[in-house]
Order: C-alpha cells, then structure tokens, then sequence
C-alpha cells in the first residue's frame, strides 16, 4: 500500500516537472514570437497594442495595460490596454502603483488591485473588483522608459514563471519601445524640416497674400495635427488685430473680432512677444464662443515677428485638453518665423502694387493730357488719339504682345508724335512746301520725345514708338536709319497703323481713301517700309475700329 501511494506521488511529482520543463520549453519560443511581431510594427502605437493583445494571451490575462512616461511633462500616461478601460489619468513619478513601480524600478505583486493601498484614487474607481496581478518597470539599458501590467481573475494569481515572463517580456518591450520612439521621432523631425522647406518654398513662390495664408494654415492644420487654426493681422490703419484668414472654425467670421481684443490670446502673444499657451479656454471670456461652439478646451497663440516687427498672431485650437511639449513649441516657432517672412514679404508687395496702382493711374493721365494735347495741336477730333491707341494695342496683341507690353504699347501710341509740340509753328504749319532745313527740324521730333519723357522711368519703354516709329524696315527712316529686325516691334507695329490711319484720314490736299484702297497701298509698302509680319497679320485682321 505504501509503495502504491509512494508511486502515486512519484507519478505527480514527474508531471509536476514535465510540465514545469514544457512551460520554460515554451518560454523562448513564446519570447521570439512577440519579438517578431514588435519588430513588424510600423507605429509605437500598433507595437503597444500588439505587446498588450499577445501578453494577454501568454498569460491568459483578465487585462494588460501598458503606462509610459513623458520626459517633457514628466508624468506617466496610459497608452495601450487589451480587456481595460482606456484612462486619461495622468501620474507622476511615484504616484500610484504605475508611478511607484517606475521610480524605484522594483516589481509590485497585487493580490487585490482595486483595494490595494497603493492605487491611485482616481484610478480606484476603474479599477474592477477581484483582480489580482503584477506591474513590471519597462526599462532601456539606460532608463525606465514606462510600467507593464498583467492582471488575473483571483483567486487566480499569477505564478512566479508568469511574473518572470512579464518581467522579460518588459524588458524586450523597453529596446523595441525606445527604438520605435528614436525612430518615429528621426522620422518626425526629417517630416517637420521637409514641411518648413515646403511652406518655405511655397510661401515665397507667392507674393499674392491670400495664397501665402493658405498654404501656412493648410500645413499648421495638417503637421501640427490641431484642429483649427486662424491668423490676425495688424491694420496699418487702426493698428489692431484684424481677422484675415482661418481653417476649421465654425463660428462666424464677424465673431472672431472678438477673439483679438485687449488681454485676449492673441492680444497677449502680441504684447509678451512670444507664445502664449491656455489649457482650459472656459477659463478666457473672449473664448466663449469658441468653447460653446466649437468646443475648443486649448489655445495657443504664437505671434508672427519679422526683424522687430510684429506683422500678427497664428491662433490655434484643439478639442481636447493640450499640453505640447518643447520640441513642438520650438518647430512651431520655426514654422512662424517662416511664415512671418513670407507675409512680411506679401504685405510689402501689396503696398508696391497699390503704389504702381497710383503711379500707373497718375502716369496714364500726364499721357493722356499730352495726347489731348496732340489733338488739339493737329486738329483732330476728340478720341482720334484714342482710337489710334485702340488699333495699335489690337495690332500689337495679335503679334504676340504681352498686356505688360501692351500697356507701354498704348502709351507710345498716344505719345507718338509728342516731340511735334516743340516743332516751331512756322515749320508745322507752313502751307507752302517744306525747304531741306524744315524737314530737318521736323525730323527732330522723335528726338524732343526722346528728351521730354527719357528722365521718366515709367514712360521709357513707352518711348519706343515716339522715338522709332519714322524708322523704315528697309533702313531708309529716320532718326537712325534703323533696319528691319533692329527697330523695336511696337515701333514696327504702330508706323503701319500710322500710315493706314493717315490714308484714312482727309487732309486738306486730298480725300481719305477708301479702305480697300489703303489696305493695297499698306500691302505695296510690305517689305520696304513695313515689316512683312506685321502687314500679313494686319491685313488679316478681322477688326480694324
């Protein structure tokens, strides 16, 4: 009978160990399979929840949940979990459990988590009864990076090879989770300083404003992850904040005047010169209606500065409680300083634009008062000049003339014969036939054109017609005896509209001829006064008015 029972207890005793030996058999294979699947991850996010959903299964585990600590907030925060409520409780080194565990880098076994003394109390009430279990430290060779847990259903507890597990399972966790995290942050930074190159790029292809606004809060949007973001500029009138564009709001844009009033975000980032961050935006008035209607809880606002200048603030929102740490403050700072030159630089070629606005209108009306001048002087009826402009522009567009061209274009047409307002009298009007010396004082008009207008920077090119439109494609014009493709094109172009606008014209010792008549002796000058082109293109012309 003894030798029965002695047998008996020898028989467990083998299964006890054949066992034992099958599980520490399994461990390696258990310890590679999880390693694979780490080192498959593309995100520290997906790495985490792997590590989570295969330990749980290892361990056939009520819950699993991994903590990992911010070194910017310094505070432990729970970022995956399998069979465990998602908590957004945060912890400082040594508070709680996660918090203990992770300053002293000692392992804490729980026989009741919920009611075990060292719980955080807010953690308590989400803490379900009757699990029991274990919390590891998750380390590097250098640090502890974060804190694992592994709870069981009592009266289940986990055994010592479990806890050794979870321990090894940790500890490969700390290499791949650092590694993950140098890598995501290389690929960060690399993705941020492509993005800054890129608005870099961007902003400073455009001078139009709206467009440089556009792509700065497209790419804020977008890097920054936030949810909604908008730029005041400050008025070179009222000198205040002005609403000029945003993205992701929903509130009306007569409304967000109040977001940049005295002591608002804005108004504040403007004031200190630097950034000015709020966490809880129910805590600012002039925020109500983004709290309300947008349900905005942080802002930020970083003022955009070129030189000593402040040109206006970049406000941004998020819907979630934010507290960004130093490396996205100071990307955000980069991306700002960019996005203050490019504005710099917008601004300041709107003010050239308005500027040549002005002077263009300015510069038209001298051209134009000299031009009714011209009428007057020779007789003709009020808008001939025009007219004549109004061809030579038609002309000019269908030989390939740009609208910056053209506009110099109608300018040397209505200035073409300028130079015959400082032509004596007694030669221009002189009814009997013009001696060799009149015609060599008539032919210094282009000359006088040359003279009046060559000290105004705006009417240079202008000068082209005045000054060549006598020259002769086959060289025999004057003032330079100029030929073919060395007489500037407007030139070239307005002596063929001046010719046919004189054929068309009555003069006092012969009628105007008629069209068809003008168009044949237009084409007999091709060739020899006139450019070959411009003759085809102006005999094909459909409109000629």
């Amino acid at each position: 009978m003894q030798n029965t029972s002695d047998e008996s207890d020898l028989l467990n005793e083998d299964k006890h160990l054949l066992e034992q030996g099958r599980r520490r058999l399994a461990l390696p294979e258990a310890v590679s399979q999880v390693s694979t699947s780490l080192r498959a991850a593309r995100s520290l996010k997906d790495m985490l929840r792997i590590l989570a959903d295969e330990t749980s299964i290892m361990l056939d585990a009520a819950a699993v949940t991994v903590w990992l600590y911010n070194s910017s907030k310094d505070e432990l925060y729970q970022a995956a979990a399998s069979g465990f409520p998602n908590m957004a409780l945060r912890l400082k080194p040594g508070e709680g459990i996660a918090g203990q565990v992770f300053l002293s880098g000692e392992a804490h076994i729980s026989r009741d988590f919920k009611n075990d003394p060292r719980t955080h109390e807010s953690a308590r009430v989400q803490v379900r009864a009757g699990l029991a279990g274990a919390a590891v430290p998750i380390r590097t060779d250098k640090q502890t990076v974060g804190v694992f847990f592994a709870s069981v259903v009592s009266p289940r507890e986990l055994t010592d090879d479990q806890v050794r597990l979870l321990n090894i399972l940790a500890d490969l966790a700390g290499v791949a989770i650092h590694r993950m995290q140098q890598h995501e942050m290389t690929e960060l930074r690399l993705q941020r300083l492509a993005t800054l190159r890129l608005v870099d790029a961007a902003m400073n292809a455009s001078l139009d404003l709206e467009t440089v606004l556009e792509i700065l809060l497209d790419q804020v949007v977008s890097q920054l992850n936030v949810d909604a973001a908008a730029v005041y500029l400050i008025s070179p009138t009222t000198h205040l904040l002005e609403f000029a564009a945003g993205r992701g709001l929903t509130i009306a844009e007569p409304d967000l005047g109040e977001l940049s009033q005295p002591n608002s975000l804005a108004d504040r980032a403007v004031q200190a010169r630097q950034i000015v961050h709020v966490s809880d935006l129910s805590t600012e008035p002039q925020m109500h209606s983004l709290t309300e209607q947008d349900l905005f809880v942080s802002g930020l606002a970083v003022p955009l500065i070129t030189g000593n200048r402040i040109l206006g603030v970049l406000d941004i929102f998020q819907r979630m409680r934010f507290d960004p740490d130093r490396e996205w403050l100071d990307w955000l700072d980069m991306l700002a300083h960019q996005a203050g030159l490019a504005i710099d630089h917008a601004l300041q070629f709107q003010d050239l634009q308005r500027a040549n606005a002005a002077l263009t209108s300015t510069v038209d009306a001298i051209v134009g008062t000299w031009g009714r001048a011209l009428d007057i002087l020779e007789n003709e009826p009020e808008g001939h000049l025009d007219r004549l402009a109004d061809i030579t522009v038609q002309l000019a567009r269908a030989m390939g003339l740009h609208d910056e061209e053209l506009l110099h274009v109608r300018r040397g047409a209505l200035l073409h014969d300028v130079g015959m307002l400082l032509i004596p009298g007694r030669v221009q009007f002189k009814r009997e036939p013009l001696t060799d010396l009149d015609l060599q004082v008539l032919r210094r008009h282009p000359f006088f054109a040359l003279n009046l207008f060559q000290s105004v920077p705006d009417l240079r090119p202008a000068l082209e017609i005045p000054y060549g439109h006598h020259e002769k494609w086959d060289g025999t014009g004057y003032p330079n005896r100029l030929k073919e493709s060395s007489i500037p094109i407007a030139a070239r172009v307005f002596a063929v509209v001046d010719v046919w606008d004189a054929l068309q014209s009555s003069r006092i010792y012969r009628a105007a001829y008629p069209e068809a008549k003008a168009r044949e002796m237009i084409g007999q000058l091709s060739g020899t006064h006139f450019d070959p082109k411009v003759v085809a293109t102006f005999l094909g012309m459909e409109v000629l008015t």
